[in-house]
């Protein structure tokens, strides 16, 4: 009965739908936009390695009470800082390896009459890729030798091979860079953009002494020493190991204060979350309105929908319906309109992600979660909408119904 109800009056139930469907577009669309991001950023944080500690000048999060100067005149982390501590730390049973990483920028690279401007890449010591495995799709990684002779030898992303040689398979060829010639040994897998940086599509990886030999790696630049504990290890001890190695390094006396940084990922996710939530909160805000306004949509409609059946109410009553089947009726009716607006505003969010995927570039997918999210918040719009109306038309006397016109 209740779908034959609505489908008598399509016009008035599609009009129903509309308000609706718009308020579960609209909070929906914002929740996968907002969930899709703080995925992509996640996603791009794990390529920088998990249960990774970087030993580094400066903190990744600032405390209030601590003097900005201090950290001015802290040291950067050196390469033979990474190379003592990583003697003292093999040994260790909560320390996996120990690297090195010096980034690059603004970099200009040449081969074959093309040219590649701006760009960004990773100067490392052979053991980054235990510690950040860098998958190369051709070619390979750097040799042992290769790193600790600093031969001119490069890694490229899939972009940049393709701009400078029309394909991606080039291991073996050579490009110019920091006005020096670099043999191409590998070309990395193509990972597509990210947001929290240039893609490494775009980047270049060279060992840390060749950089070394021909510029200072301490002018410019944010060196890292890089730390990977061992799985299943509570990050307090290692935190801990790796600070008393490197006061020991340092010569650090039992009064002086730290005179650099132990960072994780841990700290920027921490932050990214706490930003998503406060976007959570106000797309759902936003979103709540417009959903509202869907809610008294339907309400107006059942209201209106219970005025011309109030005799065909008076009959069914007479006829033994009983007030909680009338009321079961009417909520059913309001309910089923809000759940098919719901799902057609989820079709749109759908189609919105896909464009969004094809226009930025940057992957935005409806999760289930909030596909049955959408749902609950439309049935529950429904239920509400429609008690009211349904209560008087459960509530009404049969013979004063009858007789209404």
């Amino acid at each position: 009965m209740a779908v034959r109800a609505l489908w008598v009056n399509k016009l008035r139930s599609i009009l129903s739908l509309t308000g609706i469907s718009i308020g579960i577009f609209c909070i929906i669309l914002v929740w996968t936009f907002v969930d899709s991001m703080e995925a992509n950023i996640n996603k791009s944080f794990e390529s920088l390695g998990q249960n990774v500690v970087y030993v580094q000048k400066w903190p990744w999060e600032f405390s209030n009470n601590y003097p900005w100067w201090k950290y001015m005149n802290r040291p950067k982390a050196s390469l033979k800082e990474s190379e003592l501590l990583r003697e003292r730390l093999l040994s260790n049973p909560l320390v996996k390896n120990v690297g090195y990483m010096f980034r690059l920028f603004r970099k200009t690279i040449k081969a074959e009459g093309n040219s590649a401007e701006d760009i960004s890449g990773l100067a490392v010591s052979f053991n980054y890729n235990d510690i950040n495995p860098v998958n190369v799709e051709y070619g390979r990684y750097f040799t042992e030798s290769e790193c600790r002779m600093g031969k001119p030898v490069i890694i490229l992303g899939q972009t940049i091979a393709t701009n400078l040689f029309g394909n991606a398979d080039v291991a073996g060829r050579e490009v110019q860079m920091m006005g020096r010639k670099l043999m191409v040994v590998g070309v990395l897998e193509v990972k597509g953009k990210s947001l929290i940086g240039n893609s490494e599509d775009e980047s270049v990886i060279v060992p840390i002494e060749f950089v070394r030999k021909i510029s200072n790696i301490n002018r410019g630049g944010e060196p890292s020493i890089l730390v990977k504990g061992v799985d299943g290890i509570s990050s307090d001890d290692l935190d801990l190991t790796i600070k008393g190695a490197m006061r020991s390094i340092r010569r650090l006396s039992p009064r002086e204060d730290d005179d650099f940084a132990l960072n994780r990922l841990t700290m920027l996710t921490s932050i990214i979350s706490g930003v998503f939530s406060v976007l959570h909160l106000g797309g759902g805000v936003i979103g709540i309105f417009s959903i509202l306004v869907g809610g008294f949509g339907i309400a107006n409609i059942m209201f209106v929908s219970v005025k011309e059946r109030t005799a065909q109410i008076g009959i069914q009553k007479a006829l033994g319906a009983t007030n909680s089947f009338i009321l079961f009726q009417f909520m059913v009716e309001a309910v089923m309109l809000s759940l098919i607006g719901g799902l057609i505003g989820v079709v749109f969010v759908y189609l919105a992600t896909l464009g969004i995927t094809a226009v930025m570039g940057i992957e935005v997918t409806l999760s289930a979660w909030n596909f049955i999210l959408s749902n609950l918040i439309s049935a529950v719009i429904g239920l509400l909408a429609g008690l009211i109306p349904a209560f008087s038309a459960s509530r009404m006397d049969p013979v004063v119904a009858m007789r209404s016109k």
